[in-house]
């Protein structure tokens, strides 16, 4: 599997890899092959598998799963090659499930999934470069959160969107969107809402976040001896990394839209030209400048004169409008990687200081 594969594509390759894989050589029976028919063949009809009873065995789990991935149902297929491998381990499931869950749209869960394949002691060496690649394809489709912390100070609790994590479960791989961040310790609690983009990373501060100690619960007061101050990022460093997250979205954003504009305004460009070239040969046929000499039947030549005039002034306004929109659209583009550059280095820049902790 390669990062340039289309999704559609990823799709085939995943349910017909499917069912080629085996378990591994500690499931004792023998696996019975189900082979997918090809994907977009009418002439073959995929049932899916009849509701039963529950397989008991680890084969009898990851047979489901080539039945279920066999009927496109990716998700369930995915569930049951991860319950296999939780009877009895093996590689083939864990790398299943992660096919699985990309074709169904999980890259989340995907990532998951073939981590654990990676993690495993015997994996077979061109399915490791594979798996690598894969993730390499997810992880922009998805955002990190990063942890930052005073190691004299640790938070005692961190919820996010209302789940408890522990510090050591950072960096942590999360999909795109807006989380709700809560920590407290012996000193207080605090909160804050996140936004995340896909391919973002951004650091939880909690020290932002909870409330100064106090200095006279500090064992260095009572030796006389001062703390050495926590250096590491501003308090606003992170707020500047957000401000720049969001001006780049805005930025291409923005660029994207002018994009449409541009190209809407050049169809317009092409229709009023077209018009007016009509109207132009219509007016030289009907003022005869070529011949000299008419046929009456053809009327008037006040409407085509006008009508040239009109869709001619149109095509010159509009061209003028679609120039205008292509430097803007440029300038925005330029802009968007200018700000995309200056946030990849303010997310690099990292400073550590005495006392301070950084899950990276």
């Amino acid at each position: 599997m390669k990062g340039g594969v289309s999704g559609s594509t990823r799709a085939i390759v995943a349910a017909t890899t499917l069912s080629l894989l085996v378990p591994s050589a500690g499931v004792a029976a023998p696996l019975v092959h189900m082979a997918a028919p090809p994907l977009g063949d009418s002439s073959a009809s995929v049932q899916a598998p009849e509701s039963g009873s529950e397989p008991t065995t680890a084969l009898g789990w990851f047979d489901r799963g080539i039945e279920l991935a066999a009927a496109e149902d990716y998700a369930a297929a995915a569930a049951a090659f991860l319950r296999s491998n939780e009877i009895q381990p093996t590689g083939n499931a864990l790398l299943n499930a992660a096919y699985a869950f990309e074709a169904a749209g999980q890259p989340l869960e995907a990532v998951q999934a073939y981590q654990a394949y990676l993690a495993q002691d015997d994996i077979d060496p061109p399915r490791v470069a594979e798996a690598q690649a894969a993730i390499e394809a997810l992880l922009p489709k998805l955002a990190t959160l990063r942890l930052r912390f005073d190691s004299e100070h640790p938070p005692t609790r961190l919820l996010i969107n209302g789940v408890e994590h522990d510090v050591e479960d950072f960096p942590l791989l999360v999909m795109p969107g807006v989380f709700e961040i809560e920590a407290d310790n012996a000193h207080g609690a605090g909160s804050e809402r996140l936004e995340l983009y896909a391919g973002e990373s951004l650091a939880i501060d909690v020290r932002t976040l909870l409330p100064e100690p106090d200095p006279d619960s500090d064992t260095g007061s009572d030796t006389g001896e001062d703390e050495p101050p926590i250096e590491g990022p501003a308090v606003d460093e992170r707020s500047k990394l957000k401000q720049l997250t969001r001006r780049e979205h805005n930025l291409r954003t923005a660029t994207w839209v002018g994009l449409g504009l541009t190209g809407a305004t050049g169809v317009a460009v092409l229709v009023t030209g077209l018009l007016t070239q009509r109207d132009l040969r219509r007016l030289v046929a009907v003022t005869c400048f070529d011949t000299g000499t008419c046929d009456m039947q053809l009327g008037d030549p006040g409407p085509y004169a006008q009508a040239f005039q009109r869709h001619k002034l149109a095509t010159n306004v509009l061209w003028g409008v679609g120039a205008g929109l292509a430097v803007m659209t440029t300038v925005l583009g330029l802009s968007a990687l200018g700000v995309g550059r200056q946030r990849k280095r303010e997310a690099a820049r990292v400073q550590l200081g005495s006392g301070l902790v950084l899950r990276f």
